[in-house]
């Protein structure tokens, strides 16, 4: 009996965009409409995953929520593979493969087991990959609760802060589309590193 307004219609279009449409978060997501708006359903997935679960108990235990299937593919991976899955975390919008060694400081050896278990996917861009947002918050919890935090975070921000700079003589000549293009792939990256920056007075 649900009916869609324009106002819903806006709400589930974020559900959407926030869980990327992953199918089981969506059915998940759905499985509180007895009790939850469109809106407060989108605003719960915001504050984080955990709502993203169910009671039912047809559903098998590893389907009854995002965590309990995050915590199965967490365990299927390598210890160096969780290290660097962690630290990618930090990263927005996608990275590329020498951002990802240089501050997740990721083998080559890891980025391939990570995209073997589709931890990584890659994005349309050439050589660059991204991790599904809701698997970016799961990952981002265990960085916090590591002591490489602050060295990662510190690490990202350096590294894209470099990168303006390196860059920022393209803009006054013939390369200005090259490093707009680029700036454009990492806009995210570059904003939460100068944040970074900022807030730790660098």
């Amino acid at each position: 009996d649900f009916q869609l307004t324009p106002q819903s219609r806006l709400a589930i279009e974020e559900i959407c965009r926030l869980t990327q449409g992953m199918p089981l978060a969506l059915v998940l997501a759905a499985s509180w409409m007895a009790l939850l708006s469109p809106e407060e359903i989108a605003r719960e997935i915001r504050r984080g995953f955990n709502i993203l679960e169910t009671d039912f108990r047809d559903v098998p235990e590893r389907q009854r929520s995002i965590r309990a299937i995050f915590d199965f593919t967490w365990g299927l991976l390598e210890k160096a593979e969780q290290r660097v899955f962690a630290r990618l975390s930090v990263f927005r919008q996608g990275f590329s493969v020498e951002a990802a060694q240089m501050i997740a400081q990721g083998s080559l050896h890891s980025l391939r087991g990570l995209l073997k278990t589709a931890v990584l996917q890659p994005t349309p861009r050439e050589r660059r990959f991204e991790v599904h947002e809701l698997l970016r918050q799961y990952a981002a919890e265990h960085l916090h609760s590591s002591d490489e935090l602050d060295a990662t975070a510190a690490a990202h921000s350096q590294y894209f802060l470099e990168f303006i700079r390196d860059r920022s003589e393209y803009i006054k000549d013939h390369r200005q589309l090259e490093a707009l293009d680029a700036f454009q792939a990492d806009e995210e990256n570059i904003r939460a590193a100068w944040e970074w920056a900022v807030q730790h007075d660098q």
